[in-house]
């Protein structure tokens, strides 16, 4: 466990001495320019209860901009961490210390996830606050989605990661980011005509993580721990859970077979 985590605080280090933050103030800024229009119309409601959906409007899509471009560089990045280190020779050096391979295998993913997870839930903890600041009555339902993304989060970070050792780092990060962003497409394709183009759509939504469509601040004001829905949310929170966690394995068992010495980024 030392050796993970030492191998998790270099990787943390890396990303700070890459100046990594200054991408998610540039987010910040993308996301204030697709939220103006929000901010405006609270400002000008002439009710309360505009004022309000205005404001959980405002909020609920900030949540979702944050979560997805959080993601979205999460799954850029962790395609490129085991490359990168085979690309500069470092590699070798490393595993020729008294190092597995496996170790070093989850504690690059640990510095990964830990970095972005924490991004993630700096972002959620700010709403959270403008939630209490207007006083908005937070239920249950709220802090499940909240972990439904972070899971989510999780399960494609780790599917870019796995894929970066058997794929090249652009081939990786590509497939997975058209895997989380086209997933709630795919049964709609499914739809089509072609026995060939449903068996292909249907088999690449089973075998990806399950991303509903849902709105945790919204619902989350005005839904509780009880609704029914809660049950469905649990039981795709558990499975994606137990996706991600295979999903290592796989990494793990991968970069064992993996020859770095002769192997191309």
């Amino acid at each position: 466990m030392k050796t993970i985590r030492l191998v998790a605080w270099n990787t943390l280090h890396g990303f700070a001495a890459k100046k990594v933050f200054y991408l998610f103030l540039f987010l910040i800024v993308i996301i204030a320019a697709l939220q103006w229009q929000k901010v405006y119309n609270i400002f000008y409601a002439y009710a309360n209860l505009q004022l309000f959906i205005e404001q959980v409007w405002l909020l609920s899509g900030t949540l979702g901009w944050w979560y997805f471009l959080t993601a979205i560089t999460a799954i850029i990045f962790a395609s490129g961490v085991l490359p990168k280190e085979q690309q500069d020779k470092s590699i070798a050096g490393v595993l020729a210390k008294p190092i597995s391979r496996w170790t070093f295998v989850l504690g690059k993913w640990s510095g990964v996830l830990l970095f972005f997870c924490t991004i993630f839930v700096i972002g959620a903890g700010f709403i959270l606050t403008a939630m209490i600041y207007w006083q908005f009555p937070i239920l249950g339902f709220f802090y499940i989605g909240l972990l439904h993304y972070l899971l989510l989060l999780v399960t494609f970070t780790t599917l870019s990661y796995m894929l970066s050792i058997v794929l090249p780092r652009i081939l990786a990060g590509g497939l997975a980011f058209s895997l989380f962003y086209f997933h709630t497409y795919f049964l709609r394709f499914a739809d089509g005509e072609g026995a060939l183009r449903q068996l292909i759509v249907s088999a690449l939504y089973y075998v990806t993580p399950v991303h509903l469509n849902i709105y945790p601040l919204w619902e989350g004001s005005l839904q509780d721990s009880l609704h029914l829905s809660v049950p469905f949310l649990w039981a795709t929170i558990g499975i994606n859970g137990c996706y991600g966690a295979l999903l290592l394995l796989f990494a793990v068992i991968l970069y064992q077979k993996k020859d770095i010495a002769v192997g191309q980024p």
